[in-house]
C-alpha cells in the first residue's frame, strides 16, 4: 500500500529525515514510535506531501507520488487525521464531516457515509448541529477520525490521536483503531503511547534523530527493554 524509500527531508537548512524507509502492507496497521522531536510528524508531512523530501521516493498504491501535491494524494486514497485534530471552528459537527466526503468505487467493503459515522459514533449525531470546537477533546478526536473516514481512504494516517486525552479516552481511541484495522483498512499510526500502539499494530517502527532504529513485531518490541529504554524513554517492566 505504501513504500517510503530512503527519504531525506529538510526544513530550510535543518536536516530532519536522514534516509528513512518504512512500508505499510495492504490491510495492516503500522505504528511509528519515537520521542518528541525525532521526526515523526515530519515523516507524516513527507508522506502527505506537505513537506516533500529532497531525496528518496514515496510510492502509494504502486504509483510514485514523491512530488505530488497533497490533494492528488488524497484523491488517490490517502487520508490524514492530523495532530491536534484541526477541527474547522466555523463549521458544525455535520459540516466538518461532510465537507470532504467522497465515495470511491475502489474502496473495499461498505462505504463510510454520514449514516455509518453516526451509527458508529452516536455522540456526533447528538451534537450534529453544534460547532465542532464546542465538543470535548475526546469527541473532537472522534470527529477528526470520522472526517477522515468520510473520504473513504485506502490508507488512513493518524498523527498522535491519543494526545491530550484521559486514559479512558485513549483506550476508546485504541478500540476504534483496532476496529478499523479489522475492516481491512491500511493504517499508519504515529504515537507516543506505546501501550496503545503495541495493542493495535501489526508492525512497529521506532524513529530517532530522523532515522529508523528499530523494526519488528509488537511482541518483539515489548520484550526489548534496551530499545524501549534508549529510544522511547520507557523504564524496564513498563
Amino acid at each position: 500500500m505504501l513504500a517510503v524509500s530512503e527519504i531525506h527531508t529538510y526544513y530550510g537548512d535543518s536536516y530532519i529525515l536522514q534516509g528513512l524507509s518504512l512500508t505499510v502492507e495492504e490491510g495492516t496497521a503500522v505504528a511509528l514510535l519515537g520521542r518528541n522531536g525525532m521526526g515523526k510528524t515530519t515523516t507524516i508531512r513527507s508522506i502527505m506531501g506537505f513537506t516533500p523530501p529532497r531525496r528518496g521516493e514515496i510510492h502509494f498504491r504502486g504509483k510514485d507520488v514523491t512530488h505530488w501535491v497533497p490533494y492528488r494524494r488524497a484523491r488517490l486514497g490517502m487520508a490524514l487525521c492530523p495532530q491536534g485534530r484541526r477541527i474547522f471552528p466555523s463549521l458544525s459537527v455535520e459540516e466538518n464531516l461532510t465537507m470532504a466526503a467522497r465515495g470511491r468505487d475502489r474502496t473495499k467493503g461498505e462505504l463510510w457515509d454520514l449514516g455509518r459515522i453516526y451509527e458508529r459514533y452516536p455522540v456526533l449525531k447528538d451534537r450534529a448541529r453544534l460547532k465542532g470546537t464546542s465538543l470535548s477533546g475526546g469527541e473532537q478526536q472522534m470527529l477528526a477520525v470520522g472526517r477522515g473516514l468520510m473520504t473513504n481512504p485506502d490508507l488512513f494516517v493518524l498523527d498522535e490521536p491519543s494526545e491530550g486525552l484521559a486514559p479512558m479516552l485513549v483506550r476508546d481511541i485504541g478500540k476504534i483503531i483496532a476496529e478499523l484495522r479489522e475492516t481491512g483498512l491500511s493504517i499508519l499510526l504515529v504515537e507516543q503511547n506505546i501501550t496503545m500502539a503495541l495493542n493495535v499494530a501489526d508492525r512497529i517502527y521506532v524513529i530517532s534523530s530522523g532515522k529508523i532504529v528499530y523494526e519488528g513485531a509488537p511482541s518483539e518490541l515489548a520484550a526489548n527493554e534496551t530499545v524501549k529504554r534508549q529510544y522511547l524513554g520507557v523504564a524496564g517492566g513498563k
